[in-house]
């Protein structure tokens, strides 16, 4: 009840800041079926997408060094300092900035997966979609976290199982490992696990340290999973951004 009334004063709290963010995305298939929709895939084409004859591999794989600017309401500009990429343009992933738990409505990758968006366990109406669970604290660095489970209270609802750790006192969240499925109206994907970890920039402001998204897949005799790896480092919240900086350029 403390992190829902606290939520609102740390869901956007700066006006703007920049970040490196290390980001790896890892697709890999475990098994290919011999025909997909009627279409037989021939032995050179599993080769081509770089699995073997059992429809194992990686078909996915970039690594890159990213600068991150950020300035309210939403606007966002990615320098890649470096990077390097394999496979078929992430077969329509694209990789994810900031995923936002102070927000009523978490958004993941694109509107496709739910286009609704899930309920976060902090959300204001949050007490209607979860239950909780409180497993204990722990300590680190001088300061009690609250470990608490949370559960849909109904199935087939936008809502997240697993684990949310917030701070003794003021409230924040210090970390989470939350999941989706079907259940959830997680649509395409069959699961999607999301991990964060949130240290202190200044004694005021937390930012994300570390994001981990994994998913499956299983779809026309198709079997993938994937991994999005992102850390974040060098965060700047007073960056002074010269005049038009923010144009239409994205990436």
């Amino acid at each position: 009840r403390n992190a829902i009334k606290k939520r609102p004063a740390y869901e956007n709290p700066l006006d703007s800041f920049t970040c490196e963010a290390y980001i790896k995305t890892l697709i890999k298939t475990r098994k290919l079926p011999n025909k997909i929709l009627g279409q037989r895939i021939e032995e050179k084409d599993k080769k081509q997408m770089g699995v073997d004859s059992a429809g194992k591999g990686i078909i996915f794989l970039s690594e890159s060094l990213t600068k991150v600017a950020f300035k309210k309401p939403d606007r966002t500009k990615l320098e890649v300092l470096s990077g390097r990429e394999s496979g078929s343009n992430g077969y329509g992933f694209n990789f994810p900035t900031f995923i936002n738990f102070y927000s009523n409505n978490v958004n993941v990758f694109t509107s496709q997966l739910n286009p609704r968006g899930f309920v976060s366990p902090i959300a204001d109406g949050a007490l209607n979609f979860y239950r909780y669970i409180y497993l204990g604290s722990f300590w680190e660095e001088g300061k009690e976290i609250n470990q608490i489970k949370v559960m849909a209270r109904r199935k087939f609802e936008p809502a997240f199982s697993g684990i949310i750790n917030i701070t003794e006192g003021d409230w924040r969240i210090h970390s989470l490992d939350l999941m989706v499925t079907k259940e959830s109206q997680l649509e395409l994907l069959d699961t999607l696990t999301i991990k964060q970890i949130h240290v202190p920039v200044t004694p005021a402001v937390w930012r994300t340290k570390d994001q981990v998204i994994t998913f499956t897949f299983k779809m026309f005799g198709i079997d993938a999973l994937g991994s999005f790896l992102n850390v974040y480092n060098k965060y700047d919240i007073n960056p002074g951004f010269r005049k038009k900086y923010f144009n239409n350029v994205v990436v």
